[in-house]
């Protein structure tokens, strides 16, 4: 069918991107932006050509989540477990994406009950570490163990993924698999190892549950 067809959305959706590909080179020179739906159909097919960095955990068509700080559904244990849902998506999802962008493993909070186990992740990730602190709230001494005492940071090389003894496994739902995750620096490996068991998708309730 031709664009005109459906209205002209196709070649309305091809003017802004074109548009937001020139504010993009103009406002932030090419870089410097982070594509957090990155994941959406029509933004990595059109709207990839000035942005290199893109979350790998976003919601999307490929099954992820974003960092939640909590649960919607107000349940408290949910809240805590939802946590390795997204860190078991991010390196698996990098198994793809990784091969044309570079991956972003979302923010996190400082002050989060598993903001330990987010720091941990983000330091392997190779990508950027940032966190979304409210104002005044900030855990100062885990932000300072991301970096060296000058303020540089072991930024590790590659995007991690997923050991090849995990790739097939379940790191989520059963009950004894650790994700284990790797990356290189300039002269060494980097291996994490993260519990992410007990806590995912549930397909009765359609939304995240945790398990025991």
């Amino acid at each position: 069918m031709l664009a005109e067809d459906f209205g002209g959305r196709v070649e309305l959706g091809k003017a802004y991107y074109k548009a937001l590909t020139a504010s993009v080179r103009k406002n932030f020179k090419g870089k410097g932006v982070i594509a957090s739906m990155e994941h959406c159909n029509d933004f990595m097919f059109l709207g990839t050509e000035t942005i290199s960095l893109g979350h790998v955990g976003s919601c999307s068509f490929i099954t992820g989540d974003d960092f939640w700080c909590t649960d919607p559904s107000g349940d408290l244990m949910a809240s805590f477990w939802l946590q390795g849902c997204h860190m078991v998506h991010c390196p698996y999802n990098s198994l793809w994406i990784g091969n044309f962008m570079r991956p972003d493993w979302d923010m996190f909070q400082s002050t989060h009950p598993c903001a330990d186990f987010h720091a941990a992740s983000r330091a392997i990730s190779g990508g950027p570490v940032y966190v979304s602190d409210q104002v005044g709230q900030h855990n100062f001494k885990l932000l300072r163990s991301l970096v060296l005492p000058d303020g540089s940071i072991l930024r590790c090389q590659y995007h991690a993924l997923p050991t090849r003894d995990r790739l097939f496994d379940d790191p989520v739902h059963d009950g004894k698999t650790m994700l284990k995750v790797w990356n290189v620096n300039k002269y060494p490996g980097v291996v994490g190892l993260f519990n992410c068991q007990g806590g995912g998708w549930c397909g009765r309730a359609r939304t995240n549950k945790s398990h025991s």
